[in-house]
């Protein structure tokens, strides 16, 4: 039930935080969201290959050698 319940509450956060934000200036919130998506748009080259390595560095030797453990 504390699932339910958590879920619920995050939901009911979201709604109202959303209900906030479209009472705001909307001309803030476009350029907000203009700069996020563009450092977004940046950084997401980074995190494709930082999370390819991961996958690498999982499949590797030393990997499979510490699970036999």
């Amino acid at each position: 039930m504390t699932d339910r319940y958590a879920h619920y509450q995050a939901l009911e956060t979201a709604l109202q935080t959303a209900e906030r934000l479209a009472e705001g200036p909307q001309a803030a919130l476009r350029w907000t969201k203009h700069a996020l998506n563009n450092w977004l748009r940046l950084a997401r080259p980074t995190f494709d290959a930082s999370l390819a390595l991961e996958f690498l560095g999982f499949s590797g030797p030393e990997c499979r050698r510490d699970l036999q453990r």
